[in-house]
């Protein structure tokens, strides 16, 4: 057992269905000139941009949207978006939408306060020196915690500009979740991020910063989304489920915001970086892949997963058990009719080396168990593809 265990979370949370005309009175004690920052592609509920504007509107707080960005920013996008902040003289930063967007708002908030530029932004300088705008984020759908976690991801392939870091300072003030928004997902968007959400949460049970408060919340998350999930998607599970999908992507948030993610996240952007694959998608192919390389590293964690996600272990190994939990995701993405290759999208073979070069700059491939380096990333991928 370990002798120390570090943990900080200062976000405060709002979970609630049916909420989101509420958020003014949540928001006021942060901020009074709101630029709300949404990137295309992550808006799957305009709707409720409407009523997070009249809810603003209702408690005296001039909201200004900034919606220009179509997809992941690169250098240009993020500085225009912060020009823009600044001519609006916003005081608070509310990301709506997916991990785009709440990458987008944070960066912007630190850029704002800083004279400098995106590509300004290194290991070396970050974080920059005065603190960022107040943050407040509100997902249209789960995220894999990624609305509580403190960390930015830029990638800008034609000035080879990549940048990945988590900096305790970029935490929301609040992250509002309304259940309710997520409706206006696919089905298939609601199962690729949900299972996302179990990547997220294994990683941050294999993680070396892991403790027992990360963990429990790792394993609890991934225990409600083995319990809602196929009802959501197959069955039309209702309001408890998507509730319990919600609170699983928080609670997933809540650990890696401490212990950060790991190889499977890393080897995902690089897909969704790299190729038109959407990263929620990537992830979910992947994960099975990741979790078998690290396997034999960390036996007895994976057979804590395999547990919450109600796999029969009785009389089995250590191993048997552990790789249960590797079959546990297979079954569930099968039954979720989930795509289970790379091949069935739109990308070449030839982009392997591309995308593993890529993933290994990251910072976070190796906070696993078990190292890993590019040929052994393009390993991953083939056995993927």
């Amino acid at each position: 057992m370990a002798d120390k265990i570090y943990y900080h979370f200062p976000t405060k949370i709002h979970l609630e269905r049916d909420s989101i005309h509420k958020i003014g009175d949540f928001v006021k004690q942060y901020g009074d000139r709101v630029l709300l920052i949404s990137v295309q592609t992550d808006n799957t509920n305009q709707e409720g941009i409407n009523l997070i504007q009249s809810s603003l509107e209702r408690v005296n707080c001039g909201c200004v949207i900034y919606d220009d960005i179509h997809v992941k920013p690169g250098i240009k996008e993020i500085d225009t978006a912060v020009h823009f902040a600044r001519q609006s003289r916003a005081n608070l930063i509310l990301a709506y939408g997916s991990r785009d967007s709440f990458y987008t708002a944070r960066i912007v908030s630190s850029l704002m306060t800083n004279d400098v530029f995106t590509e300004d932004i290194s290991f070396d300088t970050f974080p920059l020196r005065e603190d960022p705008l107040p943050i407040v984020t509100v997902p249209t759908g789960p995220c894999m915690g990624e609305e509580v976690s403190p960390m930015v991801s830029i990638y800008d392939s034609q000035m080879d500009f990549f940048f990945q870091k988590y900096d305790e300072r970029l935490f929301s003030k609040l992250a509002f979740i309304d259940p309710h928004l997520s409706e206006s997902m696919t089905d298939s968007e609601i199962a690729s991020s949900s299972i996302a959400t179990v990547a997220s949460a294994v990683e941050s049970v294999l993680s070396r910063n892991s403790n027992d408060i990360t963990s429990g919340n790792g394993i609890h998350s991934v225990e409600l989304v083995f319990k809602n999930l196929v009802s959501l998607v197959n069955e039309g599970g209702g309001p408890v489920a998507s509730y319990n999908i919600s609170l699983a992507s928080l609670m997933s948030g809540m650990s890696h915001s401490v212990t950060e993610l790991g190889a499977s996240f890393s080897i995902a952007s690089a897909i969704s970086y790299v190729t038109s694959i959407n990263f929620y998608m990537a992830i979910s192919i992947i994960l099975p892949h990741v979790m078998e390389y690290n396997l034999t590293s960390s036996a007895g964690k994976f057979v804590n997963i395999a547990k919450a996600m109600d796999e029969n272990i009785h009389e089995m190994t250590v191993i048997e058990a552990a790789i249960k939990s590797i079959e546990g995701i297979r079954k569930m993405s099968l039954e979720l009719k989930m795509p289970q290759r790379l091949s069935e999208f739109n990308m070449e073979k030839t982009v392997i080396p591309d995308v593993a070069k890529l993933a290994v700059r990251s910072p976070f491939i190796n906070n696993a168990p078990r190292e890993i380096d590019a040929r052994e990333v393009e390993a991953i991928l083939t056995a993927s593809y």
